[in-house]
């Protein structure tokens, strides 16, 4: 049976100094980090997945949606959504497509990586 995508949340540390917001474990060691931001309202991101590279998709400040399809065969009961607010991730294995839409204006969404960037382990949608 595949890796199959799933939902963390944060823990949270609040106190006079602000918000401390953990993850935890992640499955991986990550070795790349990005954000988005700034996505104009209507536009989506992602269409594509990962030969080998795992993610983590933090939700860090707004609001977003994440659907999830698996590119294994017979494996669909897999697919999933969800809607995540401040302090939610995804963590995403290989061979899953991912969709981010409906990305509030204020959203930032922090990608963590396993492996470096190489357009030749992207499979487009």
């Amino acid at each position: 049976m595949p890796e199959v995508p799933y939902l963390l949340h944060a823990a949270e540390y609040p106190d006079g100094r602000g918000m401390l917001r953990v993850l935890g474990t992640l499955p991986f060691n990550p070795v790349r980090m990005f954000d988005i931001s700034d996505v104009p309202q209507g536009e989506s991101r992602g269409g594509h997945a990962h030969r080998e590279c795992w993610q983590v998709l933090y939700c860090a400040q707004g609001e977003v949606s994440i659907a999830t399809t698996s590119l294994t065969p017979l494996d669909h009961e897999f697919d999933a959504a969800w809607h995540l607010q401040e302090g939610d991730a995804v963590v995403l294995p290989p061979l899953n497509c991912v969709d981010m839409t409906g990305f509030s204006s204020d959203c930032v969404l922090v990608v963590l990586a396993s492996h470096p960037y190489n357009p030749s382990e992207v499979i487009a949608e």
